[in-house]
């Protein structure tokens, strides 16, 4: 019953609105960096933390360069 009650309070996968840059990517918690205990999943496009899962009201940063495509004119202006 405690491990139903751990997950209903912990976030282990955070999804990410645009594709990072992975060498980009910079974590926090707390306002702690975390250097490891997380991996980006490509597949889901999302931060999952393996150790030291976030709880609930736990501050959460998550931070990168995206990769972004723009279509642009012969003269280099974005199309709108």
């Amino acid at each position: 019953m405690a491990l139903l009650a751990d997950a209903s309070v912990n976030q282990a996968f955070f999804p990410l609105m645009y594709e990072p840059l992975d060498t980009t990517l910079l974590v926090s918690v707390n306002s702690v960096e975390r250097l490891d205990g997380w991996i980006y999943d490509p597949q889901r496009m999302g931060i999952e933390f393996l150790t030291d899962v976030p709880k609930a009201y736990d501050e959460v940063n998550i931070s990168y360069e995206a990769l972004v495509e723009v279509e642009v004119t012969e003269s280099g202006e974005p199309v709108e």
